[in-house]
């Protein structure tokens, strides 16, 4: 964001990314009204405060960008960069499945590349760090 011009909008979003609680936080408004400029904004601060798990950002001028069978496997890549402890569960699920997970439906791709491996990585005594993941544009797949 430019200058000042969000400054309320980004304050909301870092203490929401700092707190225990909600887990989810969706942005909308209007065509044009910056939810991707923030969402920008938002990356940038969370990858440098070392956060960021991930993003993907659909644009409808890009034709790779608006299929949405492409944003869980990004994010999973993401995720397994990010955390190494989930990186052995996403490639087991990528070996079992002998790869196929990437043909399904995003529904099986979310359960075996995302909601899956962070089940099993879990582990109750070590205390996970919050993980900002940034979805924009959904509108545009």
């Amino acid at each position: 964001c430019y200058g000042e011009t969000c400054n309320a909008i980004l304050d909301k979003i870092k203490a929401w990314a700092g707190e225990e609680g909600q887990q989810m936080m969706w942005i909308s408004g209007l065509a044009g009204t910056g939810k991707s400029t923030i969402a920008k904004t938002i990356a940038t601060w969370a990858a440098e405060e070392g956060i960021l798990g991930g993003n993907y950002f659909f644009s409808r001028d890009m034709m790779e960008l608006r299929k949405s069978s492409h944003v869980i496997p990004t994010i999973a890549y993401h995720l397994s960069d990010y955390d190494s402890s989930l990186t052995e569960q996403i490639t087991r699920s990528l070996v079992e499945k002998n790869g196929h997970v990437l043909n399904q439906e995003i529904t099986e791709q979310f359960k075996k590349l995302i909601e899956d491996p962070l089940r099993l990585a879990g582990n109750p005594s070590v205390s996970r760090k919050r993980t900002v993941l940034i979805i924009d544009g959904i509108d545009e797949c």
